[in-house]
């Protein structure tokens, strides 16, 4: 009987449901390490509680908002468990057993249920958002960076019927969507960038009056780029101030004459159209800045480093929280209030806050007097700590 490779299996399913399933493992039996061969013990000892929460680790990574692509999780997982007890002999009883499968469902059942039941058409779905994000990890495990050389080299020379740039522009594109993906920038913006607002040494883009930091896989991919960009330059003859260039040496935004600043959209996210059927990267900076806004950053920052105007993010955000989610917020917080009200502990009873200094005095009448205000002669109850101190009342 062949051996089961957790890592093999990873990269044939290439999916991000197990790829988050299998990160999880790792950081849960070896603190995150990945140089660890996984041991097949590990799925045998794995508990109901740790493959619950295992849904809970996915849901918070990929930001999961659908009751579709939660449960497909869990449906992934068990067709890995299946694969596991039908062809290499490794069982999980929680997955051969009725009563732990039943029980397992029972208790994913509230966890999934808290999800959107359907998902906002304003928005990348979950499904395609994982779907281009696989889409591009299987890209980057099978490009071959001496091959997009020789593609521009080939288009450079006008080889006879090598016309086409495919591979370059596949490439290239990967660097934008994952510029919406995890920033929420705008197309114009990103199209426009110079390559002065790149700092590679310490790994930081420059845009908006922002300085971002760029993570360790941006960075690899941009380190790719730039050495593909100065072949192109130095092919052509050129001087470029824009970051972004075509396989030519062009931009991919010109201005002409009398017009408006002219992005080539379709070159620019084409990965992206042949992934999930679409260039509308607008629908991925949407999911961004709505998970920005829940994360509690504030409206102006967010339109500040996204262009995006204020209104039209506040009805992004509306639009994202359906009628009945933002029903069940008031009355969950309304009710909330309400629970504190009628929840005063016995010793907080009898006393009275002095609405002068704050302070807090049991109701008899040794610790109050009557006070005038001296403005307009109104009578107040005053402690007679303040009382005594304060000029603004009279006796």
């Amino acid at each position: 009987m062949d051996t089961f490779i957790l890592e093999k299996y990873r990269q044939e399913e290439n999916s991000a449901k197990i790829n988050v399933f299998c990160e999880y493992l790792y950081i849960l039996f070896y603190n995150g390490d990945t140089d660890n061969k996984f041991d097949n013990k590990h799925f045998e000892m794995l508990s109901e509680d740790e493959l619950i929460e295992s849904l809970n680790y996915y849901i918070r990574k990929n930001s999961i908002d659908g009751q579709i692509t939660a449960s497909n999780y869990v449906t992934a997982i068990t067709k890995l468990f299946i694969t596991l007890n039908d062809n290499y002999s490794i069982k999980n009883p929680i997955f051969t057993d009725r009563k732990l499968i039943d029980s397992f469902k029972t208790k994913i059942k509230p966890i999934i249920s808290r999800l959107k039941e359907t998902e906002n058409k304003g928005f990348l779905s979950d499904e395609d958002y994982e779907k281009l994000n696989d889409g591009i990890r299987a890209y980057l495990n099978n490009f071959d960076l001496a091959s997009i050389f020789n593609e521009l080299k080939k288009y450079h020379d006008r080889e006879t019927g090598y016309l086409y740039d495919k591979e370059y522009r596949n490439f290239v594109s990967i660097i934008p969507i994952q510029l919406a993906m995890k920033y929420g920038l705008a197309n114009l913006d990103v199209v426009s960038l110079k390559i002065v607002n790149l700092d590679m040494d310490n790994k930081k883009l420059f845009i908006n009056g922002f300085e971002l930091v760029l993570d360790d896989e941006i960075i690899r991919i941009l380190t790719d780029y730039l050495q593909l960009r100065s072949y192109i330059i130095t092919l052509y003859s050129l001087t470029q101030d824009y970051l972004f260039i075509k396989n030519d040496g062009t931009p991919y935004i010109t201005s002409q004459k009398g017009r408006n600043k002219s992005p080539d959209y379709n070159s620019f996210y084409k990965l992206m159209k042949k992934e999930v059927g679409t260039q509308a990267v607008d629908l991925l900076t949407a999911r961004r800045i709505v998970q920005m806004i829940k994360k509690g950053i504030d409206i102006a920052t967010i339109s500040k480093l996204t262009s995006t105007a204020g209104d039209t993010l506040i009805n992004l955000f509306e639009k994202y929280n359906q009628d009945e989610d933002a029903n069940k917020k008031l009355n969950d917080f309304f009710y909330k209030e309400l629970s504190n009200n009628q929840n005063i502990s016995s010793e907080k009873k009898g006393i009275i806050r002095c609405s002068f200094c704050g302070d807090i005095h049991s109701i008899e009448s040794e610790n109050w007097l009557l006070a005038q205000l001296k403005e307009n002669g109104e009578y107040y109850l005053a402690c007679k700590g303040c009382g005594a101190k304060s000029g603004r009342i009279k006796y």
